[in-house]
């Protein structure tokens, strides 16, 4: 059996053009490259080289669009076994392009120092000139976020304290364990677009770059997020409400902004599915947040709250923009 299907694999790869399988190893190439050897001031290298793995992901993407490709399916688990391939080639390459795993890593060895996160920024162990278990002066350096209180909600604590008790004396294995747990996350989220039928989501999603280096490269949490919300979607078509509800539950622990999404799910569902929705992701939520129900530790994660929304500006060009016609628009206004 086992010979059956590498023998199958074997005629899937044959099958394909010499261009396609010249274009995924490039593909490879170019996400390890970025993965382990750029470096955050070559600006000019890093566009070129980033652009170049957009140029090959579109053309890879062509034949899904243009229905050159017959089997649509299998061409779509070609790729899906290639995006998987490659997310976990880099998943052992320390990020260069954010430090925010090393907050994690902070974070989640403050836990296991029975420590809670967001009682204290780095700047107080640090002034104190005492550093609880596992941390110390290097990995305080790394930061980027040392005058501030944590803002990582507790599913995103939970994967911390892991990796902080899987490797209490590496900091870059805490790191690797807290990827690889972010890739099986992408890992089951392809499976459920392949398992649903949407194979040009499973394409889109499987070789995007921007996925692929944002989650298995930097590190970040909208790879469990995107899991849980497909999981979520996935119980609800199924009719299981309360899994979904759990699901959505997992999701706001892991990034709070999926609550936007509740009154739109209230106004659309029936009401009995969403009382049986709503009643798990309260319990749900109730039990993950029971660590978080203090006063001063709600008010220390609304001061890095309110700071990441006054002061940061991620993607924040557009609203740039538009907020500069705008004021030019009200001065021509009141001339």
């Amino acid at each position: 059996m086992q010979q059956a299907f590498f023998r199958q694999i074997i005629r899937t790869i044959s099958s394909f053009p010499v261009s396609r399988l010249i274009a995924v190893g490039a593909f490879a190439w170019l996400t390890v490259l970025l993965a382990y050897s750029s470096v955050r001031s070559h600006y000019t290298a890093t566009l070129w080289t980033y652009s170049a793995l957009f140029a090959i992901y579109v053309f890879l993407c062509r034949p899904v669009f243009s229905g050159v490709q017959k089997n649509i399916s299998r061409y779509a688990g070609y790729m899906l076994a290639t995006g998987i391939a490659v997310r976990l080639l880099i998943v052992f390459a320390m990020p260069v392009w954010s430090e925010d795993v090393w907050r994690f890593v902070w974070d989640g060895r403050l836990i296991v120092a029975d420590i809670h996160p967001f009682a204290h920024t780095p700047v107080y162990f640090y002034e104190k000139g005492e550093w609880p278990w596992g941390l110390h002066a290097a990995l305080y350096e790394k930061l980027n976020s040392k005058l501030w209180y944590s803002v990582y909600p507790p599913a995103c604590q939970g994967v911390f304290a892991l990796a902080a008790w899987l490797f209490p004396n590496s900091d870059e294995g805490a790191v690797i364990s807290i990827k690889l747990i972010l890739w099986c996350c992408e890992c089951s989220t392809l499976w459920l677009f392949w398992r649903n039928r949407q194979y040009l989501a499973v394409v889109l999603w499987a070789l995007n770059p921007a996925v692929i280096l944002e989650i298995c490269g930097n590190g970040h949490f909208e790879g469990a997020l995107v899991c849980c919300m497909m999981w979520m979607f996935h119980a609800w078509r199924r009719q299981k409400y309360a899994w979904a509800g759990t699901f959505y539950a997992l999701a706001f622990s892991v990034k709070l902004w999926p609550l936007l999404f509740l009154p739109a799910i209230a106004a659309w569902a029936h009401r009995h599915s969403f009382l049986s929705f709503l009643t798990a992701y309260s319990v749900v939520c109730g039990l993950l947040f029971i660590p978080m129900f203090d006063a001063e530790i709600i008010a220390n994660m609304g001061k890095s709250l309110d700071l990441y929304f006054q002061k940061f500006a991620f993607n924040g060009s557009i609203y740039y923009v538009l907020w500069e016609l705008g004021l030019h628009f009200l001065r021509q206004y009141s001339l």
